[in-house]
């Protein structure tokens, strides 16, 4: 299996780059314009397995964190929440959709996190490109998920090893 590779380019705002060979990247950035990007070249689907399982553990997260409507910061009625969001449009049938917040919803492109067995999918449609925005979002507060998500993959010291990616070992499910 090969393993997924991590890439932190360090300009103003590091951008994040994962890919196992050079022909699919997944870039994920923070822009000038205070907003997170997502985009995807050379195919429009990527997969997230064990392979690298710093990374695998923080998209986890996010789609248990999501699937389970729970935010970064406390927030005690989950069902006030799906109320008073777009829940409902994020995520159906334990699949995660963002369509970007740069078109209307019928013709936004997007991309679509799933999970099965131990992998995490995402999937783009209608472009390679996806912007999510943090003030005017139409899935607000969830886009605070996804800063997360980036702030930890920022904060991954790549220069640390890890036994389980040296070794092939099999994980211990709680």
């Amino acid at each position: 299996m090969e393993r997924l590779g991590v890439i932190k380019n360090n300009l103003d705002y590091p951008c994040i780059t994962l890919s196992y060979n050079s022909n699919v990247l997944l870039n994920i950035w923070f822009a000038g314009n205070l907003d997170l990007y997502f985009s995807i070249l050379g195919d429009n689907k990527f997969i997230i397995d064990e392979s690298n399982i710093r990374v695998y553990d923080i998209f986890n997260k996010l789609y248990n964190d999501l699937i389970n409507c729970k935010l970064p910061f406390d927030y005690s009625d989950k069902e006030i929440l799906k109320k008073l969001s777009n829940y409902d449009l994020l995520v159906h049938d334990n699949v995660i959709t963002w369509m970007s917040d740069d078109y209307s919803c019928l013709d936004a492109p997007s991309f679509s996190i799933s999970k099965l067995e131990d992998k995490i999918n995402i999937t783009f449609d209608n472009g390679s490109s996806v912007r999510i925005r943090n003030s005017g979002s139409l899935y607000q507060p969830f886009n605070t998920n996804f800063m997360m998500l980036y702030h930890e993959l920022c904060n991954l010291d790549l220069e640390q090893v890890y036994i389980d990616e040296i070794i092939d070992l099999k994980r211990i499910k709680k």
